[in-house]
Parts: structure tokens; sequence; C-alpha cells
């Protein structure tokens, strides 16, 4: 198992600083495989293996300013090496659907101002489908208030098992309004960062938690959120 490692401390400043820890054990799950290249017919009589599903993930941008792009493309793999497709519903008038890609994409206008939810997003292997939990994005009219969370922690130095972190390769946050989940992340690919500034946040309460991420690709559970309210 390979170890991942710990956030010593997150904070929001500007705001009520609050001390986070986390815990946990990260597992890994791998699979073998004979590194071939050729394939071979099964033999008569043999079942052909079972289809898998695909699996589709990430975290489209909660907002969008009026006159600004929105881009948002979902994640999707499939374990038999299906092609695939992509499908939508809830789509905002506004934006356009790649079925190709899972792509959403769209500059929103003056008219479009409010929030559109219930938007989600399916891939299929011809078979078997999966699907993205709904979202919601929000088109905010141009001149809206807006606000920034400074967020700040002590880059780890030990793994949860208590080894040495000597693979650190940077950090992620995830945040969102309340109540509600993350529909935003920012992904910092650098081992020595130690802030990150959230900007053209709309009013109202948001909640942050952070990552911490090796060069194995493997990230830490969510640290204990952090709130902040942009009047």
């Amino acid at each position: 198992m390979t170890a991942r490692p710990i956030i010593n401390t997150f904070r929001v400043l500007l705001f009520l600083p609050v001390m986070l820890g986390m815990a946990g054990c990260l597992s890994k799950e791998s699979s073998g495989s004979d590194g071939g290249s050729n394939q071979s017919s099964l033999p008569a009589g043999t079942p052909s293996p079972a289809n898998s599903a695909p699996t589709i993930s990430g975290n489209p941008p909660g907002s969008v300013s009026v006159e600004r792009a929105f881009v948002f493309t979902p994640t999707a793999t499939d374990p038999d090496g299906d092609a695939l497709t992509f499908s939508v519903s809830g789509l905002p008038s506004w934006a356009e659907f790649d079925s190709s890609s899972g792509l959403i994409s769209g500059v929103p206008g003056p008219g479009d101002v409010g929030v559109y939810s219930g938007i989600s997003v399916r891939v299929s292997d011809g078979s078997l489908s999966a699907t993205l939990p709904s979202f919601s994005i929000e088109v905010i009219a141009q001149g809206a208030a807006t606000g920034s969370a400074t967020l700040t922690w002590v880059a780890p130095t030990v793994n949860e098992d208590g080894s040495a972190l000597t693979d650190l390769a940077g950090f992620r946050v995830y945040y969102g309004r309340r109540p509600g989940g993350f529909t935003n992340s920012v992904t910092l690919d650098d081992p020595g960062a130690t802030t990150v500034v959230i900007s053209d946040l709309p009013s109202g309460e948001y909640e942050f938690v952070a990552t911490a991420f090796n060069e194995a690709g493997i990230e830490s559970a969510f640290s204990s959120p952090a709130t902040k309210i942009i009047p």
C-alpha cells in the first residue's frame, strides 16, 4: 500500500483561521498484466469476458460571469477500452455539448443571468453507462459584487503512516457554497506551494477543503472544512 501525505494546517486568511488535520488510509489497487501486445483467440466454448461499466468524474465550475467562457470536460474511462459516447440533460440554452468528449462550453449573455440546476452528464460504452452527479452553474451579471478567499497551509513532511514524505507533488483545494457540495477545485502542481487565492466569488458562504497528492497520484482524504462568508 502506498502511503499518502498529510496537510498539517489549512486556513482562510482574513477570517477565523481553522486548524485542520487529516486522517485515514488510502489504499491503491493494482491489476496484473503480462505486458504483451499480441492478442490470442479464446478456445472454442470459452465464454466472452464480462463487460465492465465505464467511469466518469470531474468537478465542473460552479459559476461563470456574463460574456465569459464556460468550459468543462469530464474525465471518463472504460476498463475494456470500449468506445465511449456522452449525453447530457439539463443543458443551459447558452451552452453547447460535444457527445464525443462530454465537453460543455458556452458564453452566457446578459439575459442568461441566473442559476441552472440539474445538469447531468452520462457516458456509455453502448451497453453500460455511468452518470456524473448533477450540478448547477450560476451565471453572474457583470459588475456583480464578488470577493476572494486566501488559503494557506504548511507543506507536509510525513505520510499518514509516519514515514518520511519524499515524493510530494502538489495540492488540491476543493470549494463550493454552503449548503451544497464542492463544485469547484484548483490543482497546484507545485510541492512548494503554500497559498492560493480563490477570486471572483459571488456573495454567499463558502466551504473549502484541501488535499495533498504525491508523484504516484495518490491523494489524501479531504481535510476538515474551512469557511468564509463573502458579503
